[in-house]
C-alpha cells in the first residue's frame, strides 16, 4: 500500500466518525434550541452555542476540501452590476487559460487593460487569488492560469509536467493573448515568467508583454533567505521529499503518476507558523460559542482555501527546488530550458514592477526586488519598487493591505504603460482608486543589510 493510499484510507476512516460525533452536537444543540428557556437563559444558551461550535469544528476536521468555487459571478463599475462569466479559452492537460469575462453589453465601448494573472503552482488552487481578480476587475480585462491537480490528469494526456512544461504553457497563453498585454506574476511563477519573457525577447517574438508585475516571488532567493528558502538545503530536504511522494492511486484519473502530496505541501505552508494557525482555528470556534458568526466565517472561509490543496509532479517539484533555491539559476544567469540559455538582460520592451510585503516571511523583502538587477535590459524610466509595510507573504495579493497600497499602484503602471505605448484607456471606475508608484532605486530602497548581502553573493 501506498504512502497516498494509507492516507486516503485514513481519511475516509475518520471522516464517518467525525461527521457522527459533529451530528450528535448538532442534534444536542437543536434539540436545546427547541426549549423556550433557552433563548432566555444564559447558562442554556451558552452551552448550545458550544455544541453548534462543536459541531461545525469537528464536522471540518474531517471535510474533504476540494477546489473552492470561485463564488465570482458579477463586478461592478460605476454603480452599475455588471455580470462576469468565467470561461476556459485555452485547455491544456495541466492548466486552463481563463478569462473572467465581464458582459460584453454592460461594458461596451470601454477599452481596458488586458492582463494575464499568472498564479503559482505551489499546491493552491488559482482561487487562492480571489482577492486579485475581484480587485482589478472593474477596471481590466482579467485572465487566469488555472492550474489542475496532478492527481486528476491522466498519463497518457501529460507523461510528465516539469519547469519547462510550465514555461511553455506561460510563453503559449502570453502569445494567445497578445498584443498588448499586462503580466502579473503571483510568488511561484515569478522566475518561470521572466524565463519566459526572457525566451521572447531572444527569439524576437512580436508583441512582446508591455508590463511585468512580479508579487511576492522568489526571484533571488539569496538576496534575503527564508526558513523556507534555506529547507532545500538542509540535511532533511531530500527524506521530507522522498516521505512525501507517492503514486496515485487507481481511483483518480492520474494513477501511476509520482506527485508530490497537497498534503504534504500544506505542511510545509503551515508548519512555519503552526502556533498562529492553531490561534486563528480556535478564535474562530470560540467567535461561535460566543455568537459572533460572521468573524467565525470569516475565519473559516479562508480556511476552507487554504486546505484546499493539489499534488504536484514530483518531476516539477524536482526541477522547481533545484533552479530556484540550490542553484538559483535564473538569478546566477545559468538558466538553461530546452537547451536555450536564457538571457534576462534580452527584455527590453516590457516594463517591470516589483511588489513585496514588509513581513512576508516566505519571500522576505530583497527576493522579489532582484528581478531589477537579473533584467537589466529595462530601461530606467520603465522600471518600479514597492514594499508595502505591514504586510505579509499572502497580504501582497489579497486582504485590506492589498487594496488600499498595492493594487492602486499596480493599476496605475499599468495604464501608464499601456498609454505610454499609444493605447487609450477608458477612465478608471469610481469604484477603484490610483496611486502612482514609486521608480526603482536599488540604493536607496534596499535596506543596508541587503545592499551587503547582495554584494556578497553576487
Amino acid at each position: 500500500m501506498t504512502a497516498y493510499t494509507q492516507i486516503e484510507a485514513i481519511r475516509a476512516g475518520a471522516r464517518p466518525i467525525g461527521q457522527v460525533i459533529a451530528a450528535q452536537q448538532s442534534l444536542t444543540a437543536i434539540w436545546m434550541r427547541l426549549n423556550p428557556m433557552t433563548s432566555i437563559n444564559p447558562i442554556l444558551n451558552a452551552t448550545a452555542r458550544t455544541l453548534e461550535a462543536n459541531a461545525i469544528t469537528i464536522g471540518r476536521s474531517v471535510k474533504d476540501f476540494g477546489k473552492p468555487e470561485w463564488g465570482i459571478d458579477h463586478t461592478v463599475i460605476n454603480g452599475l452590476k455588471v455580470a462576469v462569466d468565467i470561461v476556459p479559452i485555452v485547455k491544456k492537460p495541466f492548466g486552463d487559460l481563463i478569462h473572467f469575462k465581464r458582459d460584453e453589453a454592460a461594458i461596451a465601448g470601454r477599452n481596458d487593460p488586458k492582463i494575464l494573472v499568472i498564479g503559482p503552482m505551489s499546491g493552491h488552487y488559482l482561487t487562492l487569488l480571489r482577492g486579485t481578480m475581484e480587485e482589478y476587475l472593474p477596471g481590466a480585462e482579467v485572465y487566469g492560469t488555472d492550474w489542475h491537480n496532478a492527481r486528476d490528469v491522466s498519463r497518457a494526456d501529460a507523461p510528465k509536467f516539469d519547469q519547462d512544461d510550465q514555461i511553455a504553457y506561460i510563453r503559449e497563453f502570453i502569445e494567445h493573448l497578445s498584443p498588448n498585454l499586462h503580466i502579473i506574476a503571483v510568488c511561484q511563477p515569478s522566475g518561470p515568467a521572466i524565463t519566459a519573457l526572457s525566451q521572447m525577447a531572444q527569439d524576437g517574438a512580436p508583441n512582446q508583454p508591455l508590463s511585468l508585475t512580479v508579487v511576492a516571488g522568489p526571484v533571488d532567493t539569496a538576496a534575503n533567505p527564508s526558513e523556507i528558502s534555506e529547507f532545500p538545503h538542509h540535511a532533511l530536504f531530500s527524506p521530507f521529499l522522498s516521505a512525501s511522494t507517492s503514486t496515485v492511486p487507481r481511483q483518480y484519473a492520474g494513477a501511476g503518476r509520482r506527485v508530490h502530496m497537497g498534503y504534504a505541501q500544506l505542511s510545509g505552508f503551515v508548519a512555519p507558523n503552526l502556533q498562529k494557525h492553531i490561534e486563528k482555528l480556535r478564535g474562530a470556534h470560540m467567535d461561535r460559542v460566543r455568537g459572533d458568526i460572521d468573524g467565525a466565517i470569516k475565519t473559516e472561509t479562508f480556511y476552507d482555501e487554504y486546505l484546499a490543496v493539489m499534488d504536484l509532479p514530483r518531476e516539477f517539484i524536482d526541477q522547481h527546488c533545484q533552479r530556484t533555491f540550490v542553484n538559483r539559476d535564473l538569478a546566477n544567469g545559468s538558466l538553461v530550458v530546452q537547451g536555450q540559455h536564457i538571457q534576462p538582460s534580452s527584455v527590453s520592451k516590457t516594463a517591470l514592477m516589483t511588489i513585496e510585503g514588509s513581513k512576508d516571511d516566505i519571500s522576505c523583502v530583497g527576493q522579489t526586488e532582484a528581478a531589477h538587477r537579473i533584467l537589466t535590459g529595462v530601461p530606467a524610466h520603465k522600471r518600479f519598487h514597492h514594499v508595502e509595510e505591514g504586510a505579509g507573504h499572502y497580504g501582497s495579493f489579497e486582504g485590506s493591505r492589498f487594496r488600499s497600497g498595492i493594487a492602486p499602484r499596480v493599476m496605475h503602471f499599468i495604464r501608464e504603460q499601456g498609454e505610454q505605448a499609444g493605447l487609450r484607456y477608458s477612465a478608471m471606475p469610481i469604484e477603484r482608486q490610483l496611486i502612482e508608484p514609486t521608480r526603482w532605486q536599488w540604493s536607496t530602497q534596499k535596506p543596508q543589510h541587503l545592499v551587503a548581502l547582495t554584494a556578497a553573493t553576487a
